[in-house]
């Protein structure tokens, strides 16, 4: 087994600190004009230590780096004090000694790690920054280095992919190696499993599949030789890096905290997993449904898992929630993932964590959850007809757009149908791709909009040339005339 390489590759041009004005603090008396601009024309200049673009692979051995090294300063007597050393604006551990920068290269190489979530042998460019001080007869002036790149290569040790894929095992299957459970190859190196717990606690591990390949509930020998884990027994982190038999690391158990259903995702190219709430369901209430008293539940985009849409008017000032269930509990709002379009477009604001409507109107409300990610977009309320009764199959023709009702009780009216022929809607949003259109349809069934979600096709309705289509989504009803 290689033994784990301390490693940083820093790639720097000289450092330039320059004082700032505005950032000018008086560390003693009061100074004159005179004193200021002196401290203004202080420079100090670094250059790139002796350890640069350094590969992992190539540094057994080595436990601590120069990454910079002083240089200069222009004013006759002054000196340098450092403060911090950045790295991607992550403040670092160092040592600064006889003008030299100094540091552990395991600190950096985690750090690597963590910003690009990826334990991949890829070159990494980082953004480097070092903050200080020049002192000039007593008097401090903070200085800063412009950003400078740095490379880093972590070790190539990752285990080859399985041809077989990949399972997993937990407390949710009392760990037996014949009822394993599966993982989906999703293609580019990605696994992914569906998993349901009862505890509090679910201990967890990932495999090669190939020793389960006629195993048998004794074969524990051949199994563990092929486990994943995490670093820290009992690690709880939904997202994580991977750690292998035959890697620097101890294999650990990892863990997933509560009760539920759970997407798992593997990832065999970066080696890191996630684990996120498997959110079949998503409701909306607010002040306009009695808070809690209606729930109304959103249509998921087909194949897309934890999106979902709903077309819905608002009036100024409504507020509204989202929740997994028709009732509270994992119930979210506002989030900084809401784009400046959409807030400008229905003029959002948060509201002690609710999202405010501030623009009356008809809006396509697509809410993505992923884990603790939740994406909230309200979109223009556009919908289309396609098909034969459209005049093609080229998708968001302006031709086949419907009119939006400046009502909530209003009627969406498409064009009139130019053929005798089966009728197809659909509703368009930028979240899913034109070609796509399906994953959104619906269509009108006994005066009721059915919409197609995560169904299969739906059945089909025909159409009269110089017929329309009328559509109610406030009451959710629809008619042909």
């Amino acid at each position: 087994m290689k033994k784990q390489y301390l490693f940083a590759g820093i790639l720097i041009a000289a450092l330039n600190f320059t004082a700032c004005d505005e950032d000018y603090k008086d560390w003693a008396d009061p100074q004159s004009n005179p004193q200021e601009e002196a401290l203004a024309q202080v420079q100090a200049s670094f250059e790139a230590g002796e350890n640069a673009a350094i590969v992992m692979d190539d540094m057994a051995g080595v436990d601590t780096v120069e990454v910079l090294k002083f240089k200069t300063i222009s004013s006759e007597g002054a000196t340098f004090s450092p403060t911090s050393l950045l790295i991607n604006g992550n403040s670092l551990p160092y040592v600064y000694e006889n003008g030299s920068f100094k540091m552990l290269l395991s600190t950096l190489d985690s750090l690597t790690q963590q910003i690009y979530f990826s334990r991949a042998s890829v070159a990494r460019t980082l953004s480097v920054k070092a903050q200080g001080a020049a002192v000039v007869d007593g008097q401090g002036l903070s200085v800063e280095s412009e950003e400078a790149e740095i490379s880093l290569t972590p070790l190539n040790i990752a285990p080859e992919i399985d041809p077989k894929g990949y399972v997993m095992m937990g407390d949710w299957q009392s760990w037996t190696i014949t009822s394993a459970t599966p993982m989906t190859a999703k293609g580019d190196g990605i696994y992914q499993a569906k998993v349901t717990t009862t505890a509090d606690e679910n201990w967890f591990k990932f495999y090669a599949a190939s020793p389960f390949d006629g195993a048998t509930d004794s074969d524990w020998d051949a199994v563990n030789a092929v486990q994943m884990g995490c670093r820290e027994n009992g690690d709880k982190a939904t997202k994580n890096l991977l750690v292998w038999t035959g890697d620097i690391y101890k294999v650990e158990t990892p863990v997933i905290a509560g009760a539920g259903d759970w997407i798992v995702t593997l990832d065999m190219v970066n080696l890191t997993y996630t684990v996120v709430p498997d959110v079949a369901e998503l409701y909306m209430t607010g002040s306009a449904y009695g808070w809690g008293n209606t729930w109304n539940q959103f249509v998921p985009v087909n194949g897309s898992d934890g999106a979902f849409w709903g077309m819905y008017y608002f009036n100024s000032g409504d507020e509204i929630k989202f929740a997994p269930q028709a009732d509270w509990g994992g119930d979210f709002g506002f989030s900084d993932a809401i784009s400046q379009s959409s807030i400008d477009r229905a003029g959002l604001e948060n509201s002690g964590g609710n999202i405010k409507v501030g623009k009356a109107g008809w809006y396509i409300v697509y809410v993505s959850v992923n884990g603790d990610e939740k994406i909230v977009e309200f979109e223009e309320p556009a919908v289309y007809l396609i098909g034969n009764t459209a005049g093609g199959w080229d998708a968001a023709m302006e031709s086949a757009k419907f009119e939006v009702p400046g009502t909530a009780d209003g009627e969406f009216v498409s064009p009139a149908f130019v053929a005798d022929d089966e009728i197809r809607a659909y509703a368009s949003m930028p979240q899913v791709s034109a070609s796509d259109w399906w994953r959104t349809e619906f269509m009108v069934f006994n005066g009721k909009i059915v919409f197609r979600g995560n169904g299969g096709d739906q059945d089909r309705v025909t159409g009269n040339t110089g017929q329309k289509l009328y559509l109610n989504f406030g009451a959710s009803t629809g008619s042909i005339k």
